[in-house]
């Protein structure tokens, strides 16, 4: 099964123009930008009821991302302000992950704050899973064809490497003999 966290790139400093952000919009608690279609994406946090986050206090990465894809506005738990606080009794032990709107600290650390704002690397990484799924499809002649999706089955976002991988499936006869490979791109 893959690390889904394993690319875990959190914040141990939150970057300054954030915190600019939430000074003009208080419920302001972070952005992240990923691809769906394609297509960046980038996804503001913020807390129920806040005011809209000014474009211009965006840094060049975040308004380019919304210049060329779709902008959510998601709701965060936390506010910036809370995770700063956590961020600073932890020092440089803990993370913010802004996709899980947490601070991330190693497993071995003890939690605390606000319940469910810092949470274990390891808890991170057991709740965050991809599953595959298949779906045998009309066999074509001698070959047989699947249909094969992975898709997240856990509680936490995951993050998959951007570049382009390979998936070897192992396929077994009824008698668990290996009856040949399907590679997929």
């Amino acid at each position: 099964m893959l690390s889904a966290q394993a690319q875990f790139a959190g914040f141990t400093r939150l970057p300054p123009h954030w915190l600019a952000i939430a000074r003009q919009v208080p419920g302001f608690a972070g952005a992240y930008i990923d691809v769906k279609d394609r297509q960046p994406r980038l996804n503001l946090l913020v807390s129920p009821g806040s005011t809209p986050v000014p474009r211009s206090l965006l840094n060049e990465e975040e308004q380019t991302a919304a210049r060329q894809g779709a902008v959510r506005v998601l709701p965060a738990r936390f506010s910036l302000r809370q995770v700063a606080q956590a961020l600073a009794a932890r020092g440089d032990r803990a993370a913010y992950d802004p996709a899980l709107n947490r601070v991330v600290i190693p497993g071995d650390a003890p939690l605390s704050g606000p319940t469910g704002l810092v949470v274990s690397e390891q808890t991170v990484r057991r709740e965050s899973r991809l599953g595959v799924l298949t779906r045998v499809r009309t066999p074509v002649g001698s070959h047989l064809a699947l249909d094969v999706r992975v898709a997240n089955v856990g509680r936490w976002p995951v993050r998959v490497p951007g570049h382009c991988f390979t998936v070897i499936l192992r396929v077994l006869d009824m008698t668990g003999r290996e009856g040949g490979r399907a590679h997929s791109r």
